[in-house]
């Protein structure tokens, strides 16, 4: 198999050869009956392939792999403007001509493909405006999972939540269309900063030393999370110039209340989002084990009932 840089190489010989033999030949054979507009609109297509298969050449030396992505779309978009914009040029010379024919095209297009329109405005919107990018975190309406891939007509993601009742795959990738994005709330939860805070309580006995377990509760989700917490506090420092942002707090919280139940220890702490479930589940073991190893009973609202014979 030939390396994508060895494929590029071959497509662009292939098409500069190309044009230099319809240029030799043109005055012979079948294209000396061919017009000049459909001649140029040949040079205008094999340019566009020149391009893009130049572009790529240079965005595959890009290391970075989201990086990489990123140009290759800006790669095919410069190349399919430059053809249409050349094909305009060829065909439509003159500006009032130019003018009325794009009004009555755009009039009847307009009225019949409102929503693959209505889509390519959103693929602009993502373009430039950039809500999200590939490798995000994101939800739209009930789709919630990782961006993949995106197109002028639909984003390709990879779905997580449903069935799995957690932030884990579930091995369907959905396509949402680009129109969403200009008439839906898009939740982000990896741009600029990619941590959440989550929360895990627990019920405890009337009786219990609350304040205390609260206090060693604390203290593990501390030791545990200690890590991601430098972290992100990092990232909300650089995030902290771009955007207007409070001080907050960043090591984990714990709130008590109660009810006529239990007495609830409220854990809040932070974590990646894309551990979430995983944080989620190692903070949950270790309270457990505390619990355990100390006596702890944990509240409950069933009840259990004891059935005894009378004699």
């Amino acid at each position: 198999m030939f390396s994508p840089v060895t494929k590029s190489i071959a497509v662009i010989l292939l098409a500069v050869t190309f044009a230099f033999v319809l240029a030799a030949v043109k005055s012979y054979f079948v294209i000396a009956v061919l017009s000049p507009q459909v001649l140029a609109s040949i040079f205008a297509v094999v340019a566009g392939v020149i391009i893009y298969y130049i572009l790529s050449l240079l965005t595959s030396r890009i290391e970075e792999p989201k990086l990489r992505f990123t140009f290759a779309k800006v790669a095919l978009v410069i190349a399919v403007a430059v053809v249409l914009i050349s094909l305009l040029v060829v065909w439509i010379q003159q500006l009032t001509f130019l003018a009325i024919s794009l009004g009555l095209v755009a009039a009847g297009i307009s009225f019949s493909l409102q929503q693959p329109i209505t889509s390519m405005v959103g693929w602009l919107v993502l373009a430039f405006e950039r809500p999200f990018s590939v490798g995000d975190r994101i939800q739209i309406n009930d789709v919630a999972g990782d961006v993949i891939d995106y197109g002028f007509f639909f984003v390709k993601v990879m779905e997580i939540r449903q069935w799995t009742d957690a932030d884990l795959y579930t091995g369907r990738i959905l396509l949402v269309p680009t129109s969403w994005i200009l008439s839906n709330t898009i939740y982000n939860y990896s741009k600029d900063f990619g941590y959440i805070w989550d929360r895990l309580w627990i019920g405890l006995l009337y009786g219990v030393d609350y304040a205390k377990v609260a206090n060693d509760i604390r203290e593990m989700a501390g030791q545990y999370t200690q890590k991601m917490v430098e972290e992100a506090v990092r990232t909300y420092t650089k995030v902290e110039k771009k955007y207007f942002l409070k001080d907050t707090p960043f090591e984990p919280q714990v709130f008590v209340s109660f009810n006529s139940n239990w007495v609830q220890i409220d854990l809040r702490y932070i974590t990646e989002i894309k551990v979430r479930a995983k944080t989620h589940s190692e903070l949950s073991a270790l309270i457990l084990q505390y619990l355990s190893q100390n006596g702890i009973t944990v509240a409950s609202s069933s009840m259990n009932v004891n059935v005894t014979e009378q004699k």
